[in-house]
């Protein structure tokens, strides 16, 4: 195949024949890429290049000034959109962060009134509290009152809704 490929120098354009040897490529890695890949750069005669210059120009004239112009419409609107998203965001890791706190409240409550009705919630046999540890936490969770952390939830709640 390759013997014949050879043969077709001299009758397609060096572009298609390298299209054909990168696609044959793929498909083949052993297959060599002979045909050189098309240039996309254009070239010019200097001769004629000089021949059409305006001529030099004076040096005492002073540089063209760089206008400073405020950015376009579409950069502030990428500025506001930007602006916007980054708001978004902490509003979202707001709300994040005040449902991860009702989940915490909503689980003391479901604490207290298992601790309440005798109940107490069975722990795994795998954690070991010390006894100093486990006092501090008993009396922690009875300071507070079920219906203060109720309160505390509906608030939080309708604080959620309103914003």
């Amino acid at each position: 195949m390759f013997k014949l490929r050879q043969t077709w120098n001299d009758v397609f354009p060096q572009m298609k024949l390298y299209a054909i040897d990168v696609q044959i490529s793929l498909l083949d890695p052993a297959w060599p890429v002979t045909a050189k890949p098309p240039s996309n750069s254009i070239h010019f005669n200097p001769k004629f290049l000089k021949s059409n210059q305006p001529p030099a120009k004076a040096k005492d004239e002073t540089p063209p000034i760089l206008s400073t112009n405020p950015p376009s419409a579409l950069d502030k609107e990428t500025l506001m959109m930007q602006e916007k998203l980054i708001q978004k965001q902490k509003e979202l890791l707001e709300l994040q962060q005040k449902k991860l706190e009702l989940e915490v409240l909503q689980t003391k409550v479901k604490l207290q009134e298992q601790i309440k009705s005798g109940v107490l919630p069975v722990r795994p046999q795998n954690i070991l509290l010390k006894p100093e540890v486990a006092k501090q936490l008993v009396p922690a969770l009875s300071k507070h009152k079920p219906a203060g952390i109720v309160s505390i939830i509906n608030n939080n709640i309708a604080s959620l809704f309103k914003t």
